[in-house]
């Protein structure tokens, strides 16, 4: 095993992370939608604790038909190894060292991109959600030389949008997106304006180097308001198509929410039952009236909690890393930036508005048991991604 100097990226708030422990509004050990997978040295560890707890930790552990280890759930939707007062009996009874990998990190992640350390957290702890997106001042990141282990160089994919280009796009979407002289929407025009632009340069010649210079472009005109007043005039919309994408929308929603016992975050659970039972009440024309009057509004005064998440989102998932198209990046950027905005109004369609616990709950929910399942963020993407009759005006139109 290697460690090496490696240069990172990380938020200014990483180390402020704590966990709340039993004392969590909806707690991680809550695994009816997710799995806790068991390394392979851990497992191994586990195999060799002798005595009663040995015996009751191993009846805990459920192995998959590929050889993988992960911990049974109880009835409630619990891991097995957690005790009545919501604490991990592992770590009362071994020490934390015998805490799982998974156990170990989450919700801390790290990944290696464009031979940089990322350490990044996920949405899908209320906690995390709390510390990273409720933060008026904004998202804001340091860089960090130190020694680590390292984790393995990431193979790239085969595609002409590489690390490194995508490094750069990053970055320079990550400055538009955080440009409070325009709001969050008009930033939202001028990002798809500059992937747009990005996705017709020739790949015929020096691709790496015209594309750079187009970035630096979009970049140095970033802040030219005339510019984007004559961009924002050019769009034209249909807007009869909006409400049958929202249509679309509540029907994959309809398809992805289950009602669960509402043991850990009662309001939003309750909520989340009566959408289920009103769901077919509800029509792409109803959710737009009601998104006006409620999302809308709380947007007016919270803009920076969703500059934040779209921040976080860009940074997270090293966007657009992973696409042939920068276009249709942007595309699937946004179809879940809109479902993510429509799965708030319909949780909350009976309120007469929104408050910042609302947004919080709807948030780590989505992240938790939507966003870790292929199949519904596949569906999300493909909500505009996919569909020609949608371009760029119609995205605005549809935000």
């Amino acid at each position: 095993m290697t460690t090496s100097q490696r240069h990172g990226i990380t938020y200014e708030k990483y180390t402020l992370f704590q966990c709340t422990g039993s004392a969590c509004l909806d707690k991680c050990c809550r695994i009816s939608t997710w799995t806790i997978t068991i390394d392979r040295d851990t497992y191994n560890r586990y195999t060799e604790i002798e005595g009663v707890f040995g015996d009751e930790l191993r009846q805990s552990i459920y192995e998959q038909e590929d050889k993988i280890q992960t911990f049974k759930a109880t009835a409630d939707g619990y891991c097995t190894m957690q005790d009545t007062d919501g604490l991990c009996k592992i770590h009362k009874n071994l020490g934390a060292d015998y805490l799982c990998a998974t156990c170990k990190t989450y919700p801390r992640g790290q990944t290696l991109f464009n031979d940089v350390s990322e350490l990044h957290l996920g949405l899908s702890c209320p906690e995390v959600t709390k510390l990273l997106l409720f933060d008026k001042a904004g998202l804001a990141f340091r860089n960090f030389t130190r020694t680590e282990t390292m984790i393995k160089e990431s193979k790239s994919k085969k595609t002409i949008l590489n690390e490194k280009i995508c490094f750069e796009i990053r970055s320079v979407l990550s400055k538009i997106l955080q440009n409070r002289n325009y709001s969050l929407l008009d930033r939202l025009i001028y990002l798809g304006v500059t992937m747009r632009g990005l996705s017709k340069v020739s790949i015929v010649g020096d691709y790496e180097n015209d594309l750079f210079k187009k970035l630096d472009f979009y970049e140095r005109q970033m802040d030219n308001a005339d510019l984007l007043k004559g961009m924002k005039e050019k769009l034209n919309v249909n807007s009869d198509i909006r409400n049958i994408v929202y249509h679309n929308i509540l029907t994959v929603i309809k398809t992805i929410i289950k009602p669960e016992k509402a043991d850990s975050n009662p309001n939003f659970y309750d909520r989340l039952h009566q959408l289920y039972e009103q769901m077919d009440n509800l029509s792409g024309r109803d959710l737009n009236k009601i998104k006006k009057n409620l999302f809308d509004e709380y947007m007016k005064k919270n803009e920076y909690v969703f500059e934040n998440y779209l921040v976080n989102e860009v940074f997270v998932t090293r966007f657009p890393y992973g696409y042939d198209n920068l276009y249709l990046a942007y595309k699937a950027l946004i179809s879940k930036f809109l479902f993510l905005q429509l799965f708030i109004t319909s949780i909350y369609h009976k309120s007469s508005r929104l408050n910042d616990e609302d947004i919080l709950s709807c948030i780590y929910y989505f992240y938790r048991r939507i966003n870790h399942s292929k199949i519904a963020m596949t569906q999300i993407e493909n909500i505009c991604k996919n569909d020609e009759t949608i371009d760029l005006a119609m995205l605005v139109y549809l935000l």
